[in-house]
């Protein structure tokens, strides 16, 4: 028995397993990759029966009211479903993924037994702890239980169509969300063959078309990671179509990902230092990403990540293997990865096994590093930046109408002489002595010096005239210039007072 028929006996998540395998280049020769790889698509298809039985079941009526053709063989079979061509009833011409009738049973049983072996590694091992194994493997199962639900890959597919992400390079196919359920989906049918059966088709392409077809790819995956925050998150070869007109599309949405906005602006970073070898800002975006380590300093976190960086330098030709680097520093640092991050990282490692069928040592991290400058100035567009500013002032309404109470309040306790800065000292008396009027002369010095650039500031801008023509906010910088002076005297004194 061959090792895809194990696999594909064992069950959806085995077969799963056995197609994240076959992306890593790094780990296994050709010939088991190129095995593992049949299990995109090749797997044993369900018979036409119980294709005809899903279908009834999910529409609650004969498939002929809903088709005016059906292709009982199908185009692809995978884990979850089996696709098929049919005709609607105004001839348009779609495709029809239908879900596996044990699809469902199997998934619970076996994700039941995950969260389970999950539970009891992070109880009984430190390495499963720290790593946030429970949280992993919870994830893990979440995600696969909501790939068995049709209507999320239909929402999915609709959103990145919707996000520009349909073009002449790389398409989105359109869905039929009218024909479409939790057991079914219908969408538009693309011409062409999925990377991994196209091997034919790629070497009637030049190699500088082949090239521009990956690079295209990069970019677009990119758009999805840093601009939109919404991305693909199973990229291996069966899930990438070369179309006959010479573009690229991209199937099987089940499997999505979302980053908020400061890891995603992290990722293009940490990208970015990793192809310049700079271990200092990797550990930056490092930390940003993953939070603080707990069992690293920063100098021993440098050195562990600078040791690894010049593996890939200066060529970057196993660029994807770096992530796998990654979660094993993450590892050793005690990073608790978040479940969209490893998510990511995986789709990375598949899609450098997509990169190697289109274009043979296409180096990911050199594509991203030379996409960046589009996606920085895309960032900091004016009218992305306005729209920023915008809700960061609108969050700060409150504290500004706040702040002219405050203001009389802080200018009456100055004339009273009851303005006191609290500074909560150990409980050594020397200490109390000796650093306390320290701490109260810098708190006084720093307040007086914000003061007066505040003061500044609300010079250069003018605002509304009031009575007497003066404006407004010169009248508040002159409140505010007079209490920074009063306190830049304060410390003043008290430094002359010190020294003698």
């Amino acid at each position: 028995m061959s090792l895809r028929s194990a696999l594909t006996e064992a069950g959806v998540i085995y077969v799963k397993l056995g197609q994240m395998l076959a992306t890593r280049i790094e780990l296994f020769p050709p010939a088991f990759r190129e095995e593992l790889a049949k299990l995109h698509s090749g797997v044993q298809p369900m018979g036409e029966t119980d294709v005809q039985s899903v279908l009834e079941h999910s529409y609650k009526r004969p498939v002929s009211e809903v088709f005016a053709s059906f292709e009982s063989t199908p185009l692809a079979a995978a884990s979850i479903g089996q696709v098929h061509r049919a005709r609607l009833h105004d001839g348009t011409q779609v495709v029809v993924k239908v879900q596996r009738r044990q699809a469902r049973a199997q998934l619970v049983r076996d994700t039941s037994i995950i969260r389970s072996l999950a539970r009891r590694m992070e109880r009984d091992t430190v390495w499963g702890r720290e790593m946030g194994v429970e949280k992993l493997g919870r994830g893990f199962s979440d995600a696969l239980m909501e790939e068995l639900d049709f209507t999320h890959e239909a929402a999915n597919t609709m959103l990145l169509r919707s996000e520009k992400q349909d073009s002449d390079l790389l398409r989105v196919p359109k869905v039929y969300p009218e024909l479409s359920n939790s057991y079914v989906l219908v969408m538009e049918c693309l011409q062409g063959a999925a990377l991994d059966a196209a091997s034919s088709r790629l070497r009637n392409h030049t190699p500088e078309h082949r090239r521009d077809l990956a690079a295209g790819l990069v970019a677009a995956v990119m758009d999805q990671v840093v601009l939109r925050g919404v991305f693909h998150a199973d990229l291996h070869p069966g899930n990438i179509m070369l179309l006959d007109e010479g573009g690229l599309a991209l199937l099987d949405f089940g499997s999505v990902g979302r980053l908020s906005r400061a890891e995603r602006h992290g990722i293009l970073a940490l990208m970015m230092s990793t192809k310049t070898g700079n271990e200092v800002a990797a550990v930056q975006a490092m930390n940003e990403l993953f939070g603080r380590s707990e069992q690293l300093t920063q100098i021993e976190l440098e050195r562990l990540v600078g040791r690894m960086l010049t593996k890939y330098q200066p060529s970057a030709s196993f660029s994807a293997e770096i992530f796998a680097d990654i979660f094993e520093i993450a590892s050793v640092a005690g990073y608790r990865v978040p479940d969209q991050l490893g998510a990511l990282f995986r789709t990375f490692i598949a899609l450098q096994s997509s990169l190697e069928v289109l274009d043979p040592g296409h180096d990911l991290v050199a594509s991203v590093t030379s996409h960046a400058p589009s996606l920085i100035a895309q960032l900091t567009n004016v009218r992305r930046l306005t729209d920023d500013v915008t809700s960061q002032a609108l969050s700060l309404l409150p504290e500004a109408q706040r702040m002219p109470g405050r203001l009389a309040s802080l200018l009456a306790d100055l004339e009273t002489g009851q303005l006191k800065v609290a500074v909560q000292m150990g409980p050594d008396e020397v200490t109390s002595r000796t650093v306390g009027p320290v701490a109260r002369l810098v708190v006084t010095a720093l307040f007086g010096s914000l003061f007066l650039i505040a003061a500044v500031f609300l010079l250069a801008t003018p605002g509304v005239a009031v009575a007497g023509g003066v404006p407004l906010n010169w009248l508040i910088a002159s409140l505010t210039g007079l209490l920074g002076s009063v306190l830049a005297v304060r410390a003043l004194f008290h430094v002359v007072h010190r020294s003698r």
